[in-house]
């Protein structure tokens, strides 16, 4: 296994204003042993494990996504479809609803109490 120590030390230049920084990295190795090389291993098989299932999440995430999508594009289309096969049929009924309210409004009108009454007193004749 390889340690590696750095250490940090400020040498300035020959303007005063400016310095930089010079490291000093100390690695030094030490003999494995089997038993850390079996963990080391044990731990990078389940890190590209979950490397794996991290990928498939992602992957159905962006799935359901693009199906999320394509539903609402459905379904707003229905709607405009469905207004525009409707509208004549809308059209039709405001027209016929502007005739009755334009040639009798008293029609459409609630009757108040001496026109009730007139209609009680007909009904007793």
């Amino acid at each position: 296994m390889i340690y590696c120590i750095k250490e940090h030390s400020a040498v300035p230049l020959s303007s005063p204003t400016t310095k930089f920084e010079k490291v000093i990295k100390l690695c030094y190795s030490t003999p494995v042993n089997p038993e850390d090389s079996k963990k080391l291993d044990r731990i990078l098989e389940l890190a590209e494990e979950n490397n794996a299932y991290i990928r498939k999440v992602r992957s159905v995430q962006k799935t359901s996504q693009m199906f999320k999508a394509i539903y609402w594009v459905v379904i707003i289309t229905f709607v405009l479809g469905g207004f525009y096969f409707v509208k004549p049929y809308i059209s039709m009924l405001t027209n016929v609803y502007s005739k009755i309210g334009g040639a009798g409004s008293s029609a459409l009108q609630i009757p108040d109490a001496k026109q009730l009454q007139d209609l009680v007193n007909q009904l007793k004749k």
